[in-house]
């Protein structure tokens, strides 16, 4: 698959203070990027809220709250957050919604039952409240009495899934309008786009997308301790049966999760390591990622989304992602 058919993204996790995730924001806007996706996690920045902010200081980009949680957030909240985020920025919404991690719902002392039935009742039921729909359910996964949102509809918005489990990845392909792959390893990845190929081989516009952790820099030793907080964070979410695969032991996973929740960053260092670190995320040169997408391109992915941290040094590794695409897309940031 050419580029020029692809649709390359940031994603930028609102754990700094809103005026510099504007800045980053109106960076990404400028440079060329399709979208940016915002990361939802109870413990940074409200991500409707931090959107809402952004499309002010945004004209172009399209603006995805991701990925959205329906066991933490109800769905109808979700729909009515969209819909009001779709009358400040018009045309320009976006959305993924997921089922989380297991640490982070732990912590709000929520249990991830039934996952994949969770997220797919939840796609149709914020679908038809955008469409201006009323909802009646009482069934064991969603309920809802009388609902509908008095709100300007907003029905085009296109839904993803965030996916990682085979069963999360074929619910996508048959319900949503697109899906963001959490993998940033190649096997996996080759994997995921292989289970759902032949069930959107007849869904016109259906996107598929790796949904990918960055850290790039010159110093791989560098690249790799930036990398290393964010793929704990994804490792120690993951079930029991990925992290066997992997050779992770649930004493490995719960001592991490304790690191992550103690903010011990030194011990947290001195104990990662690269079976886990790679699987979750990508750290290494400039040339290393081009070689990286280069094979995500020809996997057949159609959009690529850059997630934080991107590199020690932010600003300059989001300059050298941009410039790298404009090498694959030589029309990226031209009017």
């Amino acid at each position: 698959m050419g580029a020029g058919n692809v649709r390359f993204s940031v994603e930028i996790v609102p754990r700094d203070p809103l005026w510099r995730t504007c800045i980053y924001a109106m960076m990404v806007d400028r440079l060329g990027f399709d979208t940016i996706w915002l990361s939802d996690h109870f413990f940074n920045r409200n991500v409707f809220l931090t959107t809402a902010v952004i499309a002010k200081w945004t004209s172009r980009c399209l603006l995805g709250p991701a990925v959205v949680n329906p066991y933490v957030i109800h769905p109808a909240i979700i729909a009515q957050s969209i819909a009001t985020l779709e009358e400040i920025a018009p045309k320009r919404l976006i959305m993924a919604i997921g089922a989380g991690d297991e640490t982070s719902l732990a912590r709000l002392c929520i249990k991830r039952e039934n996952p994949v039935d969770r997220v797919r009742e939840s796609i149709h039921a914020i679908r038809r409240l955008l469409a201006g729909e009323e909802l009646t359910s009482h069934d064991s996964i969603l309920c809802f009495s009388s609902a509908k949102l008095e709100t300007k509809t907003a029905g085009d918005v296109p839904i993803y899934v965030g996916a990682q489990g085979k069963r999360m990845l074929i619910m996508s392909a048959s319900h949503a309008d697109g899906v963001l792959i959490n993998w940033t390893d190649l096997d996996r990845l080759s994997e995921a786009i292989k289970t759902i190929k032949p069930i959107i081989s007849s869904r016109k516009g259906f996107d598929i997308g790796a949904h990918l952790i960055i850290s790039i820099h010159e110093d791989i030793a560098k690249a790799r301790k930036t990398a290393i907080p964010f793929a704990a964070y994804l490792m120690a979410g993951s079930n029991n049966a990925l992290l066997s695969e992997i050779g992770v032991s649930d004493e490995e996973r719960n001592l991490v999760r304790r690191l992550l929740i103690s903010g011990d960053w030194d011990r947290l260092y001195s104990v990662a390591r690269d079976e886990w670190i790679r699987v979750f995320s990508f750290y290494g040169t400039m040339v290393e990622l081009r070689d990286f997408i280069d094979e995500l391109l020809n996997q057949g992915f159609t959009h690529i989304v850059f997630g934080g941290p991107w590199g020690p040094r932010p600003r300059s590794a989001l300059l050298s992602i941009a410039k790298l695409v404009s090498e694959l897309k030589p029309n990226m940031g031209r009017d």
